[in-house]
């Protein structure tokens, strides 16, 4: 699992962009990871962590709480 923070949430359209700790780019998670973490209401500089499958999509992310 990596962590990373979300820099931008698209409520309407379902999606997060999130900036990884480590490496370069951005990792966008689709509606299909968001609504299975019950994820609708993520805001900008959220702490998530997530797991990339092989195509480049999130499969798992979770809200790290503080």
């Amino acid at each position: 699992m990596e962590k990373g923070t979300v820099r931008v949430f698209n409520k309407e359209n379902q999606f997060a962009e999130i900036q990884p700790d480590e490496g370069e780019g951005r990792v966008t998670a689709y509606e299909e990871a968001l609504s299975t973490a019950k994820l609708t209401d993520l805001q900008e500089g959220d702490r998530v962590i997530y797991e990339v499958r092989s195509d480049g999509h999130v499969s798992h992310i979770r809200l790290v709480r503080s």
